[in-house]
């Protein structure tokens, strides 16, 4: 009877250890899931974001980032390596799942309603989408230009030391002043140049 007992306290005790391992698992990540991007020592790369539909989230300075599928940690090691290509030494990245979503729950998730694809159909837009990021570079050296100022609808942006910004906006009346360069006025949509990311170029002085 005893021994009865002891294995049936052990196959408990077996169950009981898998099941706080599977608890323990990190979790997989998919459209519509709200993330919390962590980077040691850079306040200004560490995020909210939403992910889309199509399974990426904006991140600065790296722009978009495949999430999907994917567990927390693998993302964290991702968005690590891609900060590490060009941009950080050896940057320390943690990723925390905030909360589940899904795509057929755009309202729930904060997803706009519709708009138009390439192909005629219509799908949700997941709101950290609708950011877009920009470079501001000099337009003789090439480089990215730190300390910019920007001003577009009620809000003032600055880039960060590689002249990168992360906009709220993606259309509007924009005003660019950098110290050494003129200053630039305009339709955003028609001063941002094709690249990745979009760029917009300032004639130094």
């Amino acid at each position: 009877m005893n021994k009865i007992k002891w294995l049936i306290f052990i196959f408990i005790g077996l169950v009981s250890a898998s099941g706080l391992v599977n608890a323990a698992a990190p979790a997989l990540l998919g459209a519509g899931d709200t993330i919390s991007v962590w980077v040691k020592g850079e306040p200004e790369l560490s995020v909210e974001r939403q992910v889309g539909k199509d399974g990426s989230i904006i991140m600065p300075l790296i722009g978009s980032v495949g999430v999907s599928g994917m567990k927390t940690t693998d993302a964290a090691r991702l968005i690590s390596q891609m900060l590490e290509d060009g941009y950080l030494k050896d940057p320390l990245v943690q990723v925390t799942l905030k909360g589940k979503g899904s795509s057929r729950t755009a309202t729930a998730a904060g997803i706009a309603p519709v708009a138009s694809t390439a192909s005629g159909n219509v799908a949700p837009i997941p709101a950290a989408d609708r950011q877009v990021l920009v470079e501001i570079v000099d337009a003789g050296a090439k480089t990215g230009i730190a300390d910019v100022a920007m001003m577009l609808g009620n809000k003032i942006y600055q880039s960060n030391r590689l002249g990168q910004i992360l906009l709220d906006e993606s259309s509007g009346y924009v005003v660019i002043i950098a110290d050494g360069f003129s200053t630039a006025a305009g339709q955003l949509e028609e001063m941002l140049k094709t690249g990745n990311p979009a760029k917009i170029y300032l004639k130094p002085i």
